[in-house]
């Protein structure tokens, strides 16, 4: 077989590694062709090693058959290049006179040894010595007639070799011998550069059609099925798809330990790809392979559809063990005979940014993510993208013309017609085909292309072919975008860009469509002069109100034009509360222009603008985008540093206490280390640089020490409110920088030693401490001389005197001393310093009234105990009683420790108690303290003096009485039904009496936890009029309604009485005003059907009128009326033969249980009880069956039709005949009605998911 032959005298150019390759690799060949595998072979070592081992050892697993030379199972093999004469070999055999127990070995197992030699050229009787002289070495083995022994020559490894295509393959390439010239063993066909990871990656993204059914998204179980098709199929092979989508490295993978399927020989394996013009053809190598008639596998790469039939119907004529496989940029669907297909497509892009993250490792994170996306799955795609990337300044830049030529024209001839309708399809995102939209797409996309209709139509369905556009319904779209992108280029430069502005202008859903195709195109004058026309007088992007779709997907093609008409309208809404929708969208269109480094500050202007101009309720998101524009990563801006700490320090010293707040906002994000997030990223254009700016190693020092030093500036020197803001937020911080920041930690030290010698840094002074206080917990690690610097800052810090002990307290988040999660001992611990430095502050008055407000003012955890210390003092109660109300009584709406008072006079109580009734009394007598009289009151039960104090102060306008419903319910308070009821009668007297009323009795009931079923008449009483009171005057919500219905089961006593009545009363009334409307009395109703059933039903379903006198709501939850006990209703039904058919319309006929408990459909308990015993069935069931579907649903309203009337369908069987007939009659039209909601369901459903935008 000459086309494998190697000529023998070329071996002697090989070196000793490369023999003992060659060796092993022909032994690998042997064992696979045998059904063995290559792991079956091992080899290494030096070749001129003096020890006992082998270069290559044989060891079977499987089934072996003897084959020269490999005449035994085991076999081991000396490779030398050198040639060994008879006197050489004794030597090689046995080393210090003893045979080498490697032999020794193979002699016990009944093997083969052999000796490989380049350089010797034998003729019969110089082998004939040398084996002579092989067996005289091993003569004095117990073995030794075991044993196998051969020496192969230069000639006999030539032969070898011929025998295996893919070895001969390999070494004519490692000898550089002209023939074979572009075939190649088994190795890296998929191009991957020599020093990167060729690693198959099997993330998601890759469709495989196998055969005209099976479709597998998972590369491992797709391998497996391929290697399946090798070994079992046709015999020939077609992996077909767009160029570019991994279908070489796809083949390799066949023959790597990739799934569950044996991988493929690779010693079988011959690859060549037509690109590289091989000599010989594939067709003469595949006649040689057939003729050998051994097991191989001829791989041929770019193989044009013309070559793979003539190469599949020769091996056709010839079955056997060759095997073809073919790879080819051919996705038409034409199945070439004797052939299995396999195409590849592409559905994701996570194999292409994985491929761009391992092999462009300068990309950020978001420019492979979003080169990968724009690549649309295509890896060759995808490169050509990213390298053209530094020179365009544009990710969606394609150049290269021979890759473009390869995916568009693939192996069809050129059509300008053809042409000129791909650029004009590209120029909108998607298009519909069928006619429906108006004006007719089609026809309008192809007056810009000078084609018809129909000529459009076809050149779609061509590039559809082709795999250049997708199809979700009437929808279609060119893809991959980085191919879409170019040909739109193409056509915004043969169209006049006037004639394409003026005819999408008015075009609503097209001229969206095109703008985001604009937004790939940002580095084209025709896009941007579209926009600009847009934005003339008269255009859509012009006006009071322009398209803002539009507007946010084209802004950052003209950005100081868009930041304009961005600041007209900011203008337009400042001080209303305006469009929640209007404003996030201009929040996004400022992030996204604040990419450009150029237009940061003046973005960042409309951005404050936007957030101090409109309602708080909606300045969320614009918070949240001002926040993420300073965070250190993930900013979605290339600006850097110096710029944006100069846009903070504007607003940091502004005069508008607003403008302040942000620039607050932004210091508290630029300090932050981690955990950063944003919403505002932009990935629907081609910038680079999506996720912002990101510093390494010395930016990131000089970020923090740019910000630090902002932070120590306007902690010092702004106005004392930002000022202190600025401390605190620098606190938060101080730690992590610390820890993340090593070259910065003595400026920390500088910077906290600067604050606390202007004040007391308290916060700091935690901050640090808790550091430590982690570091040791969790057992980190960090240089001793640095944790001792930081010990020596504590300590300078600490608090020295009283007043800066209280502030540490003030601003002490949790106890250090904390663990083992004990608070219990937390507390304790942190009571005792706040009775202690209570006492200090009541013997230095002037620190207390130089602290007190800070005291007043702290939010956080109560300071209780503080109050107590206070009265344990030195100083008389009086004095230190008068000190703390007249700091309280400055501003008692901004006081949020009062509790520091009720600690005060609790403490009295037990040393003075007359001290304590002076001071109540002086409370009672002074207005502003008599409205807050609750923190006043003593501990424990009252005394009859006492409640009649707090219930004629509870009646007064101005008191917070919701101070004292406590009073009803707690048990410490030992009161008494009938002080509870004057108390509450006492609320009633209030406008917002009922609702006080309401939440003490919900907590009196949750008190005594179902002690009382039904309370006492004269508190029942006034529950009533409160629940009645809140039906006929209040606003209700899902709470408010909550909290009615459980008082009314606690008041309620079954259908005895007017009181059921009442309620039932004032509830019709309240409906009549909301046109019988009940959807917030939902509860309230469900309590009154339950347990007053008669009531409730007598005045919904009046006699002598036909429909109820309210509406229920239909919801997801049950109704009031499925709170119905089954026999009231039945009972109330049978005194008046009309109320059957009146209430069976009404009631929850069906159950509305959950997916994961009970599917929704079945008949209710009520409903079947009706059924059951109405006098005349077949009316109940019809009234069930009209009323079938659902008014609120979640999922598909036809199935949820469908399961009810297959509940009412089991009812055929009734005792009633007419019941079965009725369903009978009704059904069909039932199910007509079913079909048409779920057609009408089918179609919103791919109206919304069949679209491209």
């Amino acid at each position: 077989m000459p086309v494998f032959d190697i000529p023998p005298h070329r071996l002697v150019d090989l070196n000793d590694e490369d023999l003992r390759e060659l060796l092993a690799r022909l032994c690998e060949a042997e064992r696979e062709r045998q059904g063995g595998h290559r792991n079956e072979v091992r080899w290494g070592g030096n070749q001129t090693a003096a020890d006992g081992g082998l270069d290559v050892v044989v060891e079977p697993l499987g089934s072996f058959v003897p084959v020269s030379p490999l005449a035994r199972r085991y076999a081991g093999i000396q490779v030398k290049v050198a040639d060994l004469a008879t006197a050489a070999i004794k030597d090689e055999m046995r080393y210090g006179g003893s045979l080498r127990p490697a032999i020794s070995a193979l002699a016990a197992r009944s093997g083969s040894y052999l000796i490989a030699s380049a350089r010797a050229n034998c003729s019969e009787s110089m082998l004939k010595r040398r084996v002579d002289a092989m067996r005289a070495a091993v003569a004095d083995d117990p073995n030794e007639a075991n044993l196998e022994l051969s020496f192969l020559d230069r000639n006999a490894i030539s032969r070898w070799v011929s025998a295996h295509p893919s070895v001969a393959a390999w070494l004519r390439k490692r000898l550089t011998l002209p023939f074979l010239a572009g075939w190649q063993p088994f190795g890296r066909w998929s191009s991957t550069p020599e020093g990167e990871s060729d690693d198959l990656i099997c993330e998601g993204g890759l469709i495989f059609r196998i055969g005209r059914h099976d479709l597998i998204r998972n590369v491992p179980e797709a391998l497996d099925a391929i290697r399946t098709l090798v070994r079992d199929g046709n015999g020939s092979v077609r992996i077909a798809g767009l160029s570019g989508i991994g279908k070489s490295r796809i083949v390799q993978a066949l023959f790597e330990p990739v799934g569950d399927v044996t991988e493929l020989s690779t010693s079988h394996a011959i690859y060549t790809d037509l690109g590289h013009s091989p000599e010989p053809t594939p067709m003469i190598m595949l006649e040689a392979l057939i003729e050998r008639d051994a097991p191989a596998i001829l791989v041929v790469d770019n193989c044009p559809p013309c070559t793979h039939q003539a190469l599949a119907r020769r091996l056709a004529e010839r079955p056997g063990p060759v095997r073809l496989i073919t790879v080819e940029y051919d996705v038409r669907t034409d199945r070439p005979e004797q052939t299995d297909v396999i195409r590849v497509e592409a559905e994701g892009s996570d194999i292409v940014e994985a491929l761009l993250r391992r092999r462009r490792g300068y990309l950020s994170s978001a420019d492979a993510q979003r080169l990968a996306e724009l690549a649309q799955g295509n890896a060759r795609l995808g490169f050509a993208l990213a390298h053209a990337a530094p020179q365009t300044g544009t990710l969606s830049a394609f150049e290269d013309s021979v890759l473009f030529d390869r995916l568009f024209w693939q192996r069809e001839g050129r059509n300008e017609e053809l042409a000129r309708a791909a650029e004009v399809l590209s120029l909108v995102y998607s298009f519909e085909v069928d006619g429906e939209e108006a004006p007719d797409e089609l026809t309008f996309l192809g007056s810009f292309a000078e084609l018809s209709r129909g000529a459009m139509h076809r050149h779609a369905a061509t590039l559809f072919d082709r795999g250049l556009a997708q199809a979700r319904g009437r929808w279609r779209a060119v893809l991959p975008h980085a191919l879409a992108n170019r040909l739109a280029q193409q056509g915004l430069r043969s169209i006049p860009w006037r004639n394409i502005a003026e005819g999408f202008a008015d075009k609503g859903r097209l001229r969206r469509s095109l703008a985001r195709r604009l937004s790939y195109l940002h580095d084209s004058d025709e896009a941007r002069r579209i926009v600009n026309h847009w934005m003339q007088a008269g255009g859509p992007l012009n006006g009071p109100a322009p398209d803002m779709q539009v507007l946010e997907a084209v802004c950052h093609l003209l950005p100081d034009e868009a930041l304009q008409v961005v600041d007209n309208m900011i203008a337009a809404v400042a001080g209303e509360s305006g469009d929640f929708h209007l404003v996030e969208s201009l929040t996004r269109m400022i992030s996204r222009i604040a990419h450009s480094e150029a237009l940061f500050p003046h973005a960042c202007a409309s951005l404050v603008k936007l957030a101090i101009s409109v309602d708080e309720q909606q300045t969320s998101n614009t918070d949240s985008a001002l926040s993420s524009l300073f965070g250190l990563y993930l900013s979605g801006t290339l600006s850097r540093t110096a710029a944006r700490t100069n846009v903070a320090r504007r607003c940091l010293h502004s005069n508008d206490p607003k403008e302040r707040a942000c620039g607050i906002r932004m210091l508290r994000s630029a300090l932050r280390t981690g955990n950063w997030s944003s919403s505002i990223l932009s990935y629907d254009d081609a910038r680079p640089d999506a996720f912002g700016w990101e510093p390494r190693g010395q930016e990131v020092v000089e970020w923090f020490s740019r910000w630090l030093d902002l932070a120590a500036e306007i902690a010092q020197h702004a106005p004392s409110g930002i000022g202190e803001i600025a401390r605190k937020s620098l606190a938060e911080e101080i730690d992590a920088i610390w820890r993340r920041v090593p070259s910065l930690r003595p400026r920390i030290d500088e910077i906290a030693r600067q604050l606390h010698a202007a004040a007391p840094w308290a916060e700091g002074w935690h901050s640090l401490q808790r550091m430590l206080h982690l570091i040791k917990k969790r057992g980190e690690e960090f240089p001793e001389n640095d944790l001792a610097e930081v010990r020596r800052l504590i300590e300078h810090m600490a608090p020295t005197d009283l007043k800066t002990r209280v502030s540490a307290e003030i601003a002490r988040g949790w106890d250090l001393g904390s663990d083992n999660n004990d608070y219990a001992a937390a507390e304790l611990r942190r009571s005792e310093r706040l009775m202690l430095l209570g006492q200090g502050l009541a013997t230095a008055t002037e620190d207390l009234r130089s602290t007190g407000r800070d005291l007043f003012e702290c939010k956080g955890r109560p300071l209780y105990f503080l109050g107590i210390g206070l009265a344990q003092g030195e100083q008389p109660t009086e004095k230190i009683w008068e000190i703390v109300r007249d700091l309280h009584l400055i501003d008692p709406l901004q006081s949020q420790q009062t509790t520091i008072l009720s600690g005060f006079l609790h403490q009295l109580d037990k040393t003075d108690p007359g001290a304590a009734s002076a001071i109540r009394a002086e409370c009672r007598r002074t207005p502003a303290l008599r409205r807050e009289y609750a923190l006043f009151l003593p501990k424990g039960t009252l005394s009859a003096e006492q409640l009649r104090d707090v219930i004629q102060i509870a009646t007064e306008v101005g008191t917070a009485a919701w101070q004292l419903t406590d009073i009803v319910w707690r048990e410490e308070r030992g009161l008494d039904d009938e002080g509870r009821v004057c108390l509450l009668q006492a609320f009633m007297k209030r406008a917002d009496g009922p609702l006080l009323v309401s939440d003490a009795l919900n907590m009196l009931r949750h008190a005594e936890k179902g002690k009382r079923e039904i309370w006492p008449e004269a508190l029942r009483a006034i529950g009533l009029e409160a629940a009645i009171a809140i039906i006929e005057d209040h606003e209700l919500n899902g709470n408010l309604d909550h909290e009615v219905a459980r008082v009314l089961s606690s008041c309620l006593r079954g259908d005895k009485g007017a009181d059921a009545n009442r309620v039932m009363d004032a509830i019709i009334s309240r409906a009549a005003r909301r046109y019988g409307s009940t959807y917030d009395l939902t509860a309230t109703l469900g309590t009154l059907a339950r347990q007053s059933p008669h009531v409730f039903l007598s005045k919904v379903f009046p006699d002598g009128t036909e429909l109820p006198s309210i509406r229920f709501r239909d919801s997801l939850q049950p109704g009031a009326l499925s709170r119905l006990p089954p026999e009231a209703l039945i009972d109330w039904c049978n005194e008046n033969a009309d109320r059957w058919t009146r209430v069976a319309p009404e009631i929850s006929s069906f159950t509305r249980g959950s997916e994961e408990k009970e599917r929704t459909g079945g008949v209710s308990e009520v409903a079947a009880a009706l059924l059951k015993a109405a006098p005349n069935p077949e009316d109940v069931v019809e009234a069930y069956l009209q009323h079938l579907a659902p008014m609120s649903w979640s999922g598909s309203r036809a199935d949820i039709m469908e399961r009810r009337l297959a509940a009412i369908e089991a009812l055929h069987d009734h005792p009633s005949p007419e019941v079965g007939r009725t369903i009978a009659r009704l059904a069909p039209g039932i199910r007509e009605r079913i079909d048409r909601t779920r057609h009408a369901e089918q179609k919103e459903h791919r109206e919304r998911d069949q679209r491209f935008e």
